[in-house]
């Protein structure tokens, strides 16, 4: 049996690209479901399911490295989980553009805009911004929600700022549990 080594943060990288591959795929899994349920709650809720499954899936393969190639602290399992769902952003960004640029043909956009004007949301507006006329704010929101790439661009801005969170609780499945770092 190969004996385990110190912390590569090569390998490191490496690894992470190919978790970042398979949390990416699950991401942009999740991302379809939700787009294509539009009011069917089951494949919204396989949705949902999907995308915490890639959560848990990415400390699972933390455990692994951490198992079998190197023992990890928690500084470097966090390095491993953020690089994972980098990687992931990027696989998922690439989807979101395609669904975006050729597939949607302005139907999430549509619905975003239904509900920007909404009474509701319009008094939020007016309540957040502090103005009274929020028709400026909206023509901007309404603006960016037809182009392809500034809706990806969004949502990959979202995704990085979700896995800055997810990273911790993902570093942490990724090192307790399982066989113990020797």
């Amino acid at each position: 049996m190969k004996e385990r080594t110190e912390f590569d943060s090569n390998l490191a990288r490496a690894h992470s690209m190919n978790f970042g591959l398979w949390v990416g795929i699950l991401c942009s899994l999740s991302f379809l479901f939700a787009v294509y349920a539009r009011g069917g709650l089951l494949l919204a809720q396989l949705g949902n399911l999907l995308g915490i499954f890639a959560i848990i899936l990415a400390g699972m393969f933390i455990r692994r490295y951490r198992e079998v190639i190197s023992p990890l602290t928690f500084g470097q399992a966090c390095r491993i989980a953020f690089l994972t769902y980098f990687f992931a952003s990027l696989i998922t960004a690439v989807v979101q553009f395609i669904y975006f640029r050729y597939l949607d043909h302005g139907q999430v956009a549509e619905q975003m805009t239904n509900l920007l004007e909404t009474p509701e949301y319009q008094q939020m507006l007016q309540r957040l911004s502090g103005q009274s006329d929020v028709k400026d704010i909206m023509e901007s929101a309404m603006s960016m929600l037809y182009n392809p790439i500034q809706m990806t661009i969004q949502l990959t801005w979202m995704n990085l700022i979700l896995s800055i969170i997810l990273t911790p609780l993902t570093a942490l499945i990724g090192i307790t549990g399982g066989k113990k770092n020797k």
